[in-house]
């Protein structure tokens, strides 16, 4: 698994070059959600870990974004579960990228358990690009607040005088 804080800068940097229908708290919440349901369950209880299993497959996401989303506002259900799933989708997405010594990621799970990796990385070397990710998304951050400041400019906006003839 890349790290918690690998999974939440990549969701950040992919927000910022998305379109505004993904909504950045949601994003990183389904990008870090397969990590924070499962892992806490199987260190707790390693016993556990073929009934958590599954709930990091692409079922076991769908079926768990369809679940968080259920937790919103009617109105606002849609839009979690596509930043849920969107987030979710790019989690995976970079934990395919990893090595192991044993198994994979089951993606056509519940048909078969045959695990699957593109294994460029080996997980804890995700911990030695963390500062280019840390830097790269200070870079975005302090470009998106620029931006804002340089639209906010004192000559842009709309005064109204009352003339004294008026008066």
């Amino acid at each position: 698994m890349p790290d918690l804080l690998t999974h939440v800068a990549t969701g950040y940097l992919v927000r910022s070059a998305a379109p505004k229908k993904l909504h950045p708290g949601i994003l990183i919440l389904g990008v870090i959600l397969p990590d924070i349901v499962t892992r806490p369950i199987y260190i707790v209880w390693p016993d556990a870990y073929w009934f958590v299993k599954p709930l990091h497959t692409p079922l076991g996401l769908v079926l768990l974004s369809l679940a968080v989303s259920g937790l919103f506002v009617p109105r606002d259900r849609q839009r979690a579960l596509i930043n849920l799933l969107a987030g979710s989708g790019l989690h995976l997405a970079l934990d395919l990228l990893q090595k192991h010594l044993v198994g994979g990621y089951a993606l056509l799970f519940p048909f078969t358990w045959k695990s699957w990796e593109i294994g460029l990385i080996w997980p804890e070397q995700t911990l030695w690009l963390l500062p280019i990710w840390m830097t790269l998304c200070g870079l975005v951050f302090w470009r998106k607040k620029r931006g804002q400041r340089k639209a906010i400019r004192p000559e842009s906006r709309v005064s109204c005088h009352i003339s004294e003839s008026q008066s």
